[in-house]
């Protein structure tokens, strides 16, 4: 949508009998459509309230994997697991407790777990993966779907 049109001088939007000139009417319409081109839009930004949290880890240890002090809230919906060969298993966690219904096997074959309860962070919260039962594991793929309030 291209910008309204620019400024116009006060004497052009109306005639002399306070009726909207045709150079008016196109201002205040070309305001309109901008208007109701950027509400539009809006659906946009309520679409990146829902993202992702990545990991990949080449050669994977049996440790945790930290993101510390994560600026913001937000809910942990899904995890999803995959890696190249080997296995491992791999437990979402806030700070130090496991969210419900977030541990996963991870092998060659992706697999994704819906978070079921303990899934919800605070700003200044640690968000950590923590693989263990690694077996040859190599290239571990972790992303956590979440959604910010």
């Amino acid at each position: 949508m291209a910008d309204p049109l620019p400024l116009p001088q006060p004497a052009s939007l109306n005639d002399a009998k306070g009726q909207t000139t045709t150079h008016g009417y196109r201002y205040f319409d070309s305001l309109d459509r901008a208007a109701r081109d950027h509400e539009s839009r809006l659906g946009t930004v309520e679409a990146l309230k829902t993202f992702s949290i990545v990991w990949f880890i080449p050669a994977p240890l049996a440790q945790d994997y930290t993101y510390i002090n994560l600026p913001y809230a937000f809910t942990v919906n899904s995890m999803t697991t995959k890696c190249t060969a080997g296995t491992c298993t791999a437990v979402a966690k806030i700070n130090s407790t496991a969210i419900t219904g977030l541990s996963n096997s991870v092998s060659t074959t992706e697999v994704t777990n819906n978070a079921s309860g303990a899934n919800a962070f605070a700003a200044g919260d640690d968000i950590k993966i923590t693989l263990s039962d690694v077996s040859s594991s190599v290239n571990v793929s972790v992303t956590l779907n979440v959604t910010r309030p």
